[in-house]
């Protein structure tokens, strides 16, 4: 759309049931009693106009009032079946290119989640799938959106500006001529625009404008280029395929259509420097699965490039879970995979406890438990997992930081201590260096109250990114040491009747790819019991 008040010469796309077609048409210059040769409303003077130009006076603008009286005993009858008081809390609008529809969702007052309202048609479109780069494209953008602007006087009867460009557009698109004025709005037409019939633009605008001015919040606006459930996505990987960089723009998009689908809560998001969108569950739901022992699925907030993208972690309570070294040199025996541990030692959860070396044995850094060292070199790394307290002067688990604590003197105080590279550092620093490799992984970490947080994503990651992308999530990690990388990486989980099985694949310059099938047999795993549970060490059965 042109500016306000300017004559433009544009390409509109005109939609009718019976045709589509592109034609060139001048904007007239807007006033509110013709709308493309339509009388609408008598003429506004200036002062009316400069009072309508405000969201919270708009009740005084001809089109917002004939609207509300339209629309409002509808939009009440919508929100009460649904048990929503009127106006909610928030509002979003997500629009769906490939099968023209527009969802209206709302968040209750007091609620976190959000309830989807109504799917409207998309009336009208222009361009094609993808999303908009420059000025004149005839696209409509694709990407994560809000409000900005309510023009009662439209010359499409009422619209919505969106903040098209945002810094993503901006980064990405054209570095001079990125395009904009893109709005949600009727009258059928489009050239560029998200478009439908005038009585639900009424709808939108009215649901929109009283949420604003009432809550003070902002309308969110989520455009893709179709669903981006399991089906949809296959079916843009299979009419785009040979498009690789749109592929991984709309797979990015993804994450942020899985967040609202799974959670009924939009992700928050960062633009990160090359524009790509960076996603942060807003919060993390948890699940209970025995007393000390949850379990969380995370959307990871960056699309990886095999996998499922997402990061399971388990966090474990030391008020009343157990962490327990067992390693193939100290209960005897070879390897064994991680149910195999599991099922043997009578373990709930089972991780990887640091990396080995090529006699399939040893720990590749210091290891010991109680009498039992698997490794007595202390190597330059900075970070200990340590556990097994001789007394209760410490917490019971913790990962010591050796250039923040003195580690000589903690661990004399811990019966079991295994080292590991850090990568969180006691300021809650990242401290792993750049690089380019990448891998599936799992790693340790401790939170602000003192749990345990042992977290797996088989998606491969460079470890730069992964460690940046948990210390945006709501986690709270205090530090975190890594623990293995690639197809060994492993965590199983048995709690009640739920069974948890992951094990990694992907590993630059071993195995890059995403077919492993199977746990690989460790010498040396980390396991949880319930306190009081009996644990297996050189000497026999201790509690």
């Amino acid at each position: 759309m042109a500016p306000l008040g300017r004559v433009s010469l544009v390409m509109v796309v005109l939609c009718s049931p019976a045709s589509v077609k592109t034609q060139k048409m001048v904007e007239p210059k807007l006033t509110p009693k013709v709308i493309f040769g339509t009388p609408r409303h008598g003429t506004l003077d200036s002062a009316q106009r400069r009072k309508c130009n405000t969201a919270g006076f708009q009740d005084d603008c001809p089109r917002v009032r004939e609207a509300r009286v339209r629309r409002l005993p509808g939009i009440r009858k919508t929100f009460a079946a649904r048990g929503i008081e009127y106006p909610p809390a928030e509002v979003l609008i997500r629009a769906f290119k490939h099968e023209d529809e527009l969802e209206q969702w709302a968040r209750p007052r007091g609620q976190r989640e959000f309830v989807h309202l109504k799917t409207y048609a998309i009336c009208c479109k222009s361009g094609k799938l993808g999303p908009k780069r420059r000025l004149g494209d005839l696209q409509v953008p694709e990407g994560f959106y809000h409000v900005t602007g309510f023009n009662p006087w439209s010359s499409y009867l009422l619209s919505m500006a969106i903040n098209y460009p945002n810094r993503s557009d901006i980064i990405r698109g054209h570095p001079k001529k990125p395009g904009g004025n893109i709005c949600i709005h009727g009258s059928c037409v489009t050239i560029g625009c998200i478009t439908v019939n005038d009585p639900d633009i009424e709808e939108l605008y009215v649901i929109a404008l009283d949420t604003v001015r009432s809550r003070r919040t902002k309308v969110l606006v989520h455009v893709f280029p179709g669903r981006m459930d399991d089906k949809g996505i296959r079916w843009l990987r299979k009419e785009f395929g040979d498009r690789s960089k749109l592929i991984e723009f709309w797979e990015e998009l993804k994450v942020g259509f899985d967040g609202l689908e799974d959670d009924r809560i939009p992700d928050r998001f960062s633009i990160l420097q090359d524009g790509a969108y960076s996603f942060y569950a807003s919060s993390i739901r948890w699940r209970s699965l025995d007393p000390g022992l949850e379990i969380a699925v995370i959307h990871a907030p960056r699309k990886s490039s095999h996998a499922d993208s997402r990061f399971t972690v388990v966090r474990v309570d030391p008020a009343v879970r157990k962490l327990a070294l067992m390693t193939a040199s100290e209960v005897g025996g070879s390897k064994r995979t991680a149910p195999q541990w599991s099922r043997d030692f009578d373990l709930s959860l089972v991780v990887n406890a640091g990396m080995f070396e090529d006699d399939q044995s040893r720990a590749t850094y210091f290891m010991k438990n109680l009498t039992h060292v698997n490794n007595p070199l202390i190597a330059g790394q900075n970070a200990f997992l340590a556990f097994n307290p001789i007394d209760g002067t410490v917490p019971p688990v913790q990962i010591i930081d050796r250039r923040c604590q003195s580690f000589p003197r903690l661990k004399k105080m811990y019966n079991t201590v295994i080292q590991g590279i850090r990568m969180v550092d006691c300021r809650q620093k990242r401290t792993w260096s750049t690089q380019n490799r990448k891998w599936s992984m799992v790693v340790a970490a401790m939170d602000m109250k003192g749990r345990v947080l042992f977290i797996f994503t088989r998606s491969p990651y460079r470890v730069q990114v992964f460690v940046d992308m948990l210390l945006g999530l709501p986690l709270d990690i205090r530090n975190m040491m890594y623990l293995e990388g690639g197809p060994e990486a492993s965590l199983y989980l048995s709690a009640g009747a739920t069974v948890v099985e992951k094990f990694g694949s992907y590993e630059t310059g071993f195995n890059e790819n995403d077919d492993n099938q199977e746990f690989w047999p460790l010498p040396n795993i980390i396991g949880v019991v319930k306190i009081g549970s009996m644990i297996i060490n050189s000497h026999g059965m201790e509690k």
